[in-house]
């Protein structure tokens, strides 16, 4: 499908497809509504709305007047994570860079609070960028650009539907139903319309599994050059455990076919 062909062609759109709540043009992009009528039209693939795939309704955030009250702190034992916008990489979270607060603005935040498995979609500025809570980083909290998800398991997955929002027609169907005269925005209620689409079980879970992986070797990767940083330091400090670092390099060079030290 040549996209440019479709934008600078105009196509006529039925009545009975024009929604009463958007008669703004950009909805009804060609390349979009086109790309939308070809995908529907394949039987194998069937279709749902986001809030058909959710145990509960999507939610954002607690209360704009409790904002003033958020304590920021160091990272440290008891302090959560407070993820915005700027975390979210398509299709993870740099939880590494994220801000922290402490237990108290956590509980006062309490409708806002995201827990591992949890999709995340931006809102607002960046608009559909997506990722999921990953499972080793415990409770979070997050702001009012984000709205927060609980996955039906039973229905969807919520990696895969990561891995969906983060490809084009993902990206493109965030676009579409962005909203605003001035700044795009996604509402809640556009959200609950996003399509989505409804693999079998198998799918999904094959697909997610690719991002669990990946999201375990992001993890690896950081501890690793840690690991690598703090080996170098001690060497220079005069700490170095030899013996440590060679039994974890051989352990390394035997997983990946590395020359053994």
């Amino acid at each position: 499908m040549n996209v440019q062909s479709l934008r600078t062609k105009p196509i006529w759109i039925a009545s009975s497809e024009v929604v009463p709540s958007r008669l703004d043009p950009e909805y009804y992009d060609p390349a979009l509504t086109i790309a939308e009528k070809h995908l529907r039209s394949d039987c194998k693939l069937k279709w749902k709305r986001f809030r058909d795939i959710v145990s509960e309704p999507i939610y954002s955030f607690g209360a704009y007047e409790l904002t003033s009250h958020i304590t920021f702190v160091p990272p440290g034992t008891g302090t959560v994570p407070f993820l915005t916008v700027t975390e979210i990489e398509n299709p993870f979270i740099a939880m590494e860079r994220a801000r922290h607060i402490d237990r108290r603005s956590h509980e006062l935040l309490s409708k806002s609070a995201c827990q591992p498995g949890t999709l995340l979609l931006s809102m607002a500025g960046s608009i559909g960028r997506v990722a999921v809570v990953p499972s080793s980083s415990g409770p979070c909290n997050s702001n009012q650009d984000v709205a927060k998800a609980i996955v039906d398991k039973d229905v969807s997955d919520p990696y895969f539907l990561s891995a969906y929002f983060t490809s084009s027609v993902g990206i493109a169907a965030c676009e579409r139903e962005a909203a605003g005269a001035v700044q795009k925005h996604l509402y809640l209620y556009n959200i609950e319309q996003l399509p989505v689409p409804d693999p079998s079980c198998q799918v999904r879970l094959a697909i997610g599994n690719k991002l669990r992986v990946a999201e375990n070797l992001r993890s690896r990767v950081r501890a690793l050059t840690e690991s690598a940083l703090a080996d170098v330091e001690n060497l220079i400090d005069g700490k170095f455990d030899e013996a440590a670092c060679l039994a974890e390099a051989r352990k390394l060079a035997e997983e990946f076919g590395l020359e053994v030290p």
